[in-house]
């Protein structure tokens, strides 16, 4: 029914009669822009690693070409296979923004039915053809019990970490004259004891790279827009902060104190959140 005391503004928001158009809703607006912002640094992401993949595909299959060798063949089958991978994540990404403007992208639709195991193996995946070309190495230790557990929009948040990490050790290359960094980057999901005395998971990605943000810059590395990068989008952490929220738990960017090279002090990302329950079967849910 017609409410005659009212009337609808260009934006579509309701005012009273007689006073002026509400402004639009700033919380919305932001939302909007840091919507946008991660679907497009998560494209960029997947694209660097699918375009990768294929470029390194394209290579094994000229190396077997007129040789039958068959182990060329199948390297070149799991690039492809990885690259296939990546443009699927993709398409789901584009399919839950166009869904709906209210489901946050980073959320559980955007990340459905994905396995901690498998978020961390293509996470790993992703990243491995320039980790190699670097000679960085990563090992992951996820216990059989942490394998199936589900992990929501986890997937983005380990890719950013990976990313990095793998950039962080190039940087310590770079900083003595060294074009071949030799790093090393651990993933280790363990199951701990939250905050709220339940079960949480717990995932480190650690590296021993050149280290986080010192001095005041340490307290900024979650905010939107924030970048030590000289061509960076200080996008990643943010998004990364946003799906730690998303999934009810916590996340910390730390130097680490165990690789005995004051030079290279390295980094450790902890992402915690709690274990799915019957009571809570989808993350975000509670409020």
């Amino acid at each position: 029914m017609h409410r005659p005391d009212a009337h609808r503004n260009d934006r579509g928001r309701t005012s009273p009669a007689g006073k002026k158009n509400l402004p639009p809703d700033p919380t919305r607006a932001d939302r909007s822009v840091q919507e946008v912002a991660f679907l497009a640094h998560e494209l960029s992401n997947l694209l660097d690693g699918t375009l990768r993949w294929m470029s390194l595909a394209v290579r094994t299959l000229d190396q077997a070409r007129g040789k039958g060798i068959d182990e060329n063949l199948d390297q070149a089958q799991r690039q492809i296979n990885s690259a296939a991978a990546g443009m699927t994540r993709m398409s789901e990404l584009v399919d839950a923004a166009l869904r709906s403007a209210t489901v946050s992208i980073g959320s559980a639709l955007a990340g459905k039915g994905v396995t901690l195991g498998e978020a961390i193996r293509h996470a790993v995946e992703v990243v491995s053809p320039d980790a190699r070309d670097l000679g960085v190495s990563i090992g992951v230790t996820t216990p059989a019990a942490l394998e199936d557990a589900r992990c929501g929009p986890l997937y983005a948040a380990l890719l950013n970490a990976l990313r990095n990490s793998v950039e962080s050790i190039n940087d310590y290359a770079m900083s003595v004259g060294s074009v071949f960094p030799a790093g090393r980057i651990e993933i280790e999901a363990t199951s701990e004891f939250g905050p709220d005395g339940g079960r949480w998971i717990a995932v480190y990605v650690k590296d021993n790279g050149i280290g986080p943000p010192r001095g005041s810059d340490a307290a900024r590395v979650f905010d939107f827009g924030f970048t030590t990068k000289a061509s960076g989008s200080g996008v990643g952490l943010s998004l990364a902060q946003s799906i730690a929220r998303e999934l009810k738990g916590t996340i910390q960017l730390l130097p680490r104190f165990d690789t005995g090279d004051p030079k290279r002090p390295g980094a450790v990302l902890r992402i915690a959140f709690p274990e799915q329950t019957e009571e809570n079967r989808e993350f975000g849910e509670r409020e």
